[in-house]
C-alpha cells in the first residue's frame, strides 16, 4: 500500500484484526513504519501465552465459532440480521453502528464470508507469526478494561514484544469498539503518539516511556 502512494513510510494504527495485520507489518518491514498504534490488539504472542496465564480463553471463545462453516453467515442472515446486532451490543458496539456493520455484511453472497474468512485464515498465519522476535518500532497500545476480546493478561504481556519506546494507555469504562466509542479521544492520543516519536529523536525527554 505504502509503495502504492509512492510513501516510503508511514504512522501505522489497527484496530483488532486491523491491529494484527499493523503488527505483522512491523515485524516483517519494520523501517517502513514512523511509529505503530494498535486499538484492542496486544500482539498475538501476547494473546497466545495469555490463552494459558490469564482469562484470555475465556474471552475468545466466539473465535472457535467464527471459524465454522456456515454458521456464522447464517447467524448474521437470522432474523433480518437482529440477532447479530443484538449480539454485538453486548459487546459493547452502539446499535446505530451495529446495524450498519451488519447490513453491509448482509450485502451480496460472499460479503460476510469475506469477512469471516480473516478468522479463518487465522489458524493458518499463526504458526509463521509466533517465532518472530520484538518489534524495533515505537508502539502505543491502547486498551480499555471492559474488552470483552482481550483481557488484561494479554495486555500487559505487550511490553515483553517491543524492543523500542513503548506507552500502554488504558481507558476505564469502554469496550473493545474504541474507535467508536471514543474517536475524539482516541484521536488525540494517536496525535500525541506521533509527535512524541517524530521528536524522540532530538528530545527524548518528551517521549515517556509507560509500561
Amino acid at each position: 500500500m505504502l509503495d502504492a502512494v509512492g510513501v516510503t513510510s508511514a504512522h501505522v494504527v489497527g484496530h483488532d484484526l486491523g491491529g494484527a495485520v499493523a503488527w505483522a507489518a512491523a515485524e516483517d518491514s519494520p523501517h517502513r513504519l514512523k511509529s505503530l498504534t494498535l486499538l484492542s490488539m496486544p500482539p498475538p504472542r501476547a494473546l497466545c501465552r495469555a490463552l494459558f496465564t490469564g482469562n484470555q480463553a475465556y474471552k475468545s471463545w466466539y473465535v472457535l465459532f467464527l471459524l465454522l462453516p456456515m454458521l456464522p453467515e447464517v447467524l448474521v442472515k437470522a432474523a433480518g440480521g437482529s440477532l447479530a446486532v443484538s449480539w454485538l451490543m453486548r459487546t459493547g458496539l452502539p446499535r446505530d453502528v451495529a446495524s450498519v456493520y451488519i447490513r453491509q455484511l448482509r450485502t451480496g453472497q460472499s460479503a460476510a464470508t469475506g469477512a469471516l474468512s480473516w478468522y479463518r485464515a487465522l489458524p493458518f498465519w499463526l504458526r509463521h507469526v509466533l517465532p518472530r522476535p520484538p518489534v524495533d518500532v515505537p508502539t502505543m497500545l491502547i486498551w480499555s478494561d471492559r474488552d470483552v476480546a482481550v483481557g488484561r493478561r494479554a495486555a500487559s504481556l505487550t511490553s515483553r514484544y517491543v524492543r523500542a519506546a513503548y506507552q500502554f494507555v488504558e481507558l476505564p469504562g469502554r469496550s473493545h469498539w474504541l474507535p467508536e466509542q471514543a474517536p475524539d479521544m482516541i484521536t488525540k492520543l494517536i496525535l500525541r503518539h506521533i509527535q512524541c516519536t517524530s521528536s524522540y529523536a532530538a528530545a527524548p525527554e518528551n517521549c515517556e516511556e509507560r509500561r
